[in-house]
């Protein structure tokens, strides 16, 4: 996984490659305004998680359509403080993918990303030189 630019997945031992996604800021705001329950919630102070969507992954040869991801950034907190990261890749439809990455780093970038879940750089900034 390459945020913000592109998902790809390995399959089996032959090491083919197969690009799920990448990411087009355009299309994500397109895809989150037909699915407004993936906008970010300003009111819903400690939000867990924003979807990125990737588009114009490799054909599948099933659909013949371009493959597709969302990636669902989540914020977890443990016990231990520990830095782990926990991930998952799921396919609800065929060549249709949910990657969730699961960590601690991304509470401070769910707090400041703009309504359609895109982190917002400066934010993020002023808090990491606050700190």
């Amino acid at each position: 996984m390459c945020y913000a630019v592109s998902n790809a997945q390995d399959e089996g031992q032959t090491r083919t490659s197969v690009l799920l996604g990448t990411w087009n800021r355009e299309k994500h705001i397109e895809w989150v305004n037909a699915n407004q329950e993936k906008k970010t919630n300003k009111n819903k102070k400690g939000q867990q998680y924003i979807s990125m969507y990737y588009t114009g992954g490799d054909m599948c040869e099933l659909t013949n359509q371009p493959r597709v991801v969302e990636v669902k950034l989540k914020c977890v907190t443990r016990k231990d403080n520990s830095q782990l990261v926990t991930m998952y890749l799921i396919e609800p439809q065929t060549c249709s993918y949910i990657l969730g990455v699961e960590n601690p780093l991304f509470c401070n970038l769910i707090d400041n990303t703009d309504e359609y879940g895109i982190p917002d750089q400066e934010k993020l900034f002023a808090h990491s030189e606050g700190q």
